[in-house]
């Protein structure tokens, strides 16, 4: 495979990591994640630009010249001035849209080094924990889009199960690598000296 080089910090001098096609799985299913991230921006996007457009400008605040109008109201997050203007359906669209998209950003940090983490120790694990999270994710979302927070149930179960039996597997897979207790007090023996 492809190899490319890193540090390897006990010799100090240049390794080559080998990519195997099983981590390449890995790395496919930690970009379909960030995929996601973005996709669902560009849902909270769309209907960003469909309610915050010129005609709500020109009614609730006339006296803002056209070219001063904020494309697709920013940066009104959901309660600012701009949010206040919406009728109440209009609003928890908005919101709820929103909420779903800031949920996405706030979990694909820790998902997909979950992933990458996991998939160094067993890439079909690592697989089918990272698909299940994506299943989990578009389900979350459509149901806060359409239902708001009820309609999120099925989805934080999928993406819970995933991130904790991912988390899980790792700390159990890194402890028993790192030669547990024995192997951390060995590593630990540099700062002591």
């Amino acid at each position: 495979g492809e190899e490319r080089a890193c540090f390897d910090s006990h010799s100090r001098r240049m390794t080559g990591i080998e990519i195997t096609p099983e981590f390449s799985w890995v790395l496919f299913v930690s970009c379909g994640i960030g995929l996601q991230v973005l996709i669902q921006g560009f849902a909270a996007g769309r209907l960003r630009k469909r309610i915050f457009n010129k005609a709500f400008f020109k009614k609730n605040f006339p006296k803002l010249n056209e070219k001063d109008y904020p494309q697709g109201g920013y940066p009104d997050m959901g309660s600012g001035i701009f949010a206040h203007k919406l009728a109440y359906d209009e609003w928890i669209t908005f919101n709820n849209y929103q909420r779903a998209h800031y949920n996405f950003v706030e979990g694909a940090a820790t998902a997909i080094t979950a992933v990458l983490a996991s998939g160094v120790f067993c890439p079909r694990f690592a697989v089918t924990a990272g698909l299940t999270y994506i299943l989990g994710r578009f389900l979350y979302a459509a149901g806060y889009r359409s239902k708001g927070a009820k309609g999120r149930l099925v989805g934080v179960l999928l993406i819970d199960l995933a991130v904790l039996s991912m988390t899980g597997f790792v700390f159990y897979k890194g402890f028993n690598a790192g030669g547990g207790l024995a192997g951390f007090t060995e590593l630990m023996k540099g700062w002591t000296a």
